[in-house]
């Protein structure tokens, strides 16, 4: 049975159990209006997508749409995020050319972010120019209290000690000290510690 608003310009029949639509010059089976009236000219999801020139990231999820692979981060948590672009470390050091004095403060800083030392410092560098006549050890305090430490031998030697994870909040102060007692040559001196985030 045929119903037609404005002089048959839309058209719908039944005719064995299938429903024909016409819009316009465009005629498709089972309601599917064509791409160039608007529609998908699909009647499945798969074949719309086709119809339309969509890509894969039509049916990617979030999870696996945010990716290092695809430029992005994974933006699951902010920690995950830093570490799959590269950003979950960053140095803090200082570069001392001359003599120390007894127990010279090297650095003292306070924490701009939350960030943490792991046991043993490691990741830390230090580059010594002259070096020391006598074994020296350098302090790493957090608020006034010792956490880690690098001693220098005579021959350049370096170890560093922590034997704890130390993690910093907001404000923390971290300090560095030289040596108590000052060496007479050890000079040209630059440290750097990895921090975490």
């Amino acid at each position: 049975m045929p119903i037609g608003p404005n002089a048959g310009r839309t058209l719908v029949g039944v005719n064995a159990g299938e429903v024909q639509t016409n819009f316009g010059s465009e005629t498709t089976a089972a309601g599917a209006l064509a791409v160039g009236e608007g529609g998908t000219g699909a009647t499945t999801a798969a074949d719309a997508r086709t119809n339309l020139g969509l890509g894969t990231a039509a049916t990617a999820s979030v999870g696996s749409f945010l990716q290092v692979a695809n430029n992005l981060s994974d933006l699951l948590t902010a920690s995950v995020a830093r570490v799959n672009i590269g950003l979950s470390t960053f140095p803090v050091g200082f570069y001392q050319g001359t003599t120390m004095s007894d127990a010279q403060v090297m650095l003292r800083i306070a924490a701009p972010f939350t960030f943490s030392f792991p046991v043993g410092m490691s990741g830390s560098t230090v580059a010594i120019g002259v070096s020391c006549t006598a074994s020296s050890v350098f302090l790493f305090q957090k608020g006034g209290v010792t956490f880690g430490a690098c001693t220098a031998t005579s021959a350049s030697v370096v170890t560093f000690t922590a034997a704890a994870v130390t993690t910093f909040t907001v404000s923390d102060v971290l300090t560095i000290l030289a040596p108590s007692t000052a060496d007479s040559d050890l000079a040209d001196i630059g440290m750097t510690l990895l921090a975490t985030r």
